[in-house]
């Protein structure tokens, strides 16, 4: 049943439907995505920074109840830390560099006056839970920010390789956001009838913590659809013949890039 709803994090994991973060595992290989079901989640200090970073940035009133500066530098042993993990044991204790920088992706992309906009309408951490049509596979997804008028989908990207337009352009295509952004409008499309735009913020994850907002073009998402169906239908023809193969098997021949060759002398 395709929906649109408000489900913490415990409710959204036992949902037994494919995420995209998994089916994008696919496109290195289906033994890569046989390992990302079944690979322990380990937290580590960069995830931390990016929840914490996202709910800075689209839930700013819940930051300071679920996150906690310690200023005890990076030492994270003996009895001061102990005695602190134990007073905050329900919130994420996050390091002073991260929480500085949180906070500063919050400020700039809330002083930025296009993601502001969207972020007037709407709602953080919305569920969709639907089912693909054409090979009948249950899918979710959760998304950063749903905007309610006009439809729109939104996502945050922190980045380290730019953000204007040709350096974005290279990281969405290599990062296959737009696969992610296809993905998630499908599922507002089957829970609501609606052709929500595909939103990215991309913002410097190190000052001076720059700004930019994008609209996923008709080709980008085009594209995005084509990857996402794809997918799926190789994801639908491993699960029924139960074959899960790596990214070759058989011989490849290999040819350097032309960089790697030495330039002739004239």
């Amino acid at each position: 049943m395709s929906a649109i709803q408000s489900l913490n994090r415990e409710e959204y994991d036992a949902l037994a439907a494919i995420n995209w973060s998994r089916l994008k595992a696919m496109a290195v290989s289906p033994r890569h995505y046989q390992h990302a079901l079944t690979a322990p989640r380990v937290e580590t200090d960069a995830m931390r920074l990016g929840t914490a970073t996202h709910c800075a940035v689209f839930e700013p009133d819940e930051f300071p109840r679920r996150f906690v500066l310690w200023d005890g530098g990076r030492r994270r042993y003996g009895k001061e830390w102990n005695a602190f993990q134990e007073q905050h044991a329900n919130e994420v204790i996050l390091r002073e560099d991260d929480y500085t920088t949180a906070l500063a992706i919050r400020d700039a992309v809330r002083a930025h006056p296009v993601a502001r906009q969207y972020m007037d309408i709407g709602a953080a951490e919305q569920v969709l839970t639907w089912t693909d049509s054409a090979t009948g596979l249950d899918l979710k997804g959760r998304t950063d920010w749903v905007s309610g008028d006009p439809a729109a989908v939104v996502d945050l990207k922190t980045t380290a390789k730019g953000i204007g337009p040709r350096e974005f352009a290279i990281t969405v295509a290599r990062s296959l956001y737009h696969g992610q952004m296809a993905y998630y409008r499908a599922g507002v499309k089957a829970a609501t009838g609606r052709d929500a735009s595909a939103i990215l913020i991309a913002v410097e994850n190190a000052a001076p913590y720059d700004c930019a907002v994008y609209e996923l073009d008709d080709d980008c998402l085009y594209a995005g659809e084509k990857l996402v169906a794809g997918l799926l239908a190789q994801l639908a023809e491993c699960q029924r013949v139960n074959r899960w193969p790596g990214q070759s098997e058989r011989l490849e021949f290999l040819a350097l890039l032309a960089w790697a060759f030495p330039r002739e002398e004239n």
